[in-house]
């Protein structure tokens, strides 16, 4: 399991700093300007970060069919992340590229979970299977939010990630009845992803502001007890009740305040390599 640790900020050159992004939640850690812009960034950063990694399975996954998939997936996660900068690009002025590729290490609001490498094919469901969990939740919540930007969006990602939670619970299924390996790997995987969770449900400093005012009907760390009843009731039908033994929702926590692991600095390099090389380019 990762450890969760500070990522040093080293750009290559320094990388525009939103001036209503709230600064990291350690020393010298200032309040948010605008809780509304840290919350859509942080679905933003979430759907960005597990796009990237899917992306890593193209050409390489054990199939052409979960080949093709995952292609797709990937698409579909990094074109939910477009929308949602969309919409904090209606709060800032700044365009979706800049939200995405412009900002400092320390300004990205995902979960850690999602940073993490993609590992093997088994860790890449399991986390596939618990994210899209806890995103389906998270985007059925939103429904009865009051922000009309927020539930004016959510309709095609709904439908979308429909089918995502559909592939991830196909695949495991198919995994865990194979083999004893299959089904070994997907325990130990299982072991590891949930391990790391609790980071998908972390509060946010100005969570409780946003229920207030109607923006979240409810806080993110409400959704744990359905989302844990989900994961028992999908492990349950595989046969793996036991997956779940290793849940720890005290693990993978500080994404939510902009504190990743070491992983995250080489993928954050990688992933803005072009927009910071060739600053404003257009194809």
């Amino acid at each position: 399991m990762s450890t969760v640790t500070p990522v040093d900020p080293a750009p290559r050159e320094a990388a525009p700093r939103l001036t209503n992004v709230p600064a990291a939640t350690r020393p010298g850690w200032t309040p948010p300007d605008d809780p509304r812009l840290a919350f859509v960034l942080s679905m933003a950063d979430d759907e960005l970060m597990i796009g990237h990694r899917h992306a890593h399975w193209t050409g390489v996954a054990p199939t052409l069919e979960a080949d093709l998939a995952f292609s797709s997936l990937a698409q579909d996660e990094i074109g939910h992340a477009a929308i949602w900068y969309g919409v904090a690009e209606e709060l800032t002025g700044q365009d979706e590229d800049t939200l995405a590729f412009g900002r400092a290490p320390a300004a990205y609001r995902h979960a850690t979970l999602l940073e993490a490498e993609p590992g093997d094919w088994a860790f890449t469901l399991v986390r596939q299977h618990a994210y899209d969990l806890f995103d389906h939740l998270r985007l059925d919540a939103l429904t009865d939010s009051e922000d009309a930007s927020i539930v004016g969006v959510l309709g095609p990602i709904l439908r979308e990630e429909r089918l995502h939670r559909a592939h991830a619970r196909a695949w495991l299924s198919r995994a865990v009845e194979g083999s004893a390996v299959g089904r070994d790997r997907v325990l130990a995987a299982a072991d590891q992803v949930l391990g790391q969770a609790g980071g998908l449900f972390e509060t946010l400093p100005w969570e409780e502001e946003l229920v207030k005012d109607g923006t979240l009907p409810l806080m993110m760390g409400d959704l744990r007890e359905p989302w844990i009843a989900a994961l028992r009731e999908d492990y349950d039908s595989f046969g793996i009740p036991e997956a779940v033994d290793g849940l720890d929702l005290a693990g993978g926590l500080g994404g939510r305040q902009g504190t990743h692991t070491s992983v995250f600095l080489p993928l954050w390099q990688e992933m803005t390599a072009l927009f910071r090389d060739h600053p404003g380019a257009t194809w």
